[in-house]
């Protein structure tokens, strides 16, 4: 599996669903109540409340989330905690 299907399967774990990958994260979104709205900004959004953070810059928050589950940057980053208490 590749390192985005292992990042689409802990998604999978907390959502449940099994739809495509952009629908999966859609899910996961909506779980957390976030507003409507592009995958990229819906993606930064959550990026932002697992981490309690404010990056403006969606890269920048990639390379954080990738940085706080020990992988070396987003494109390698497999399997990860995907919820947020």
């Amino acid at each position: 599996m590749s390192q985005q299907g292992l990042r689409q399967a802990s998604v999978r774990a907390v959502t449940g669903t099994a739809l495509t990958y952009e629908g999966d994260w859609h899910a996961l979104f909506d779980g957390k109540s976030l507003p409507v709205g592009h995958f990229n900004e819906r993606l930064l959004r959550w990026i932002n409340l697992k981490l309690t953070a404010s990056y403006t810059d969606l890269a920048q928050a990639q390379q954080a989330l990738a940085t706080a589950n020990g992988a070396y940057n987003w494109g390698s980053m497999g399997t990860f905690t995907a919820t947020i208490p």
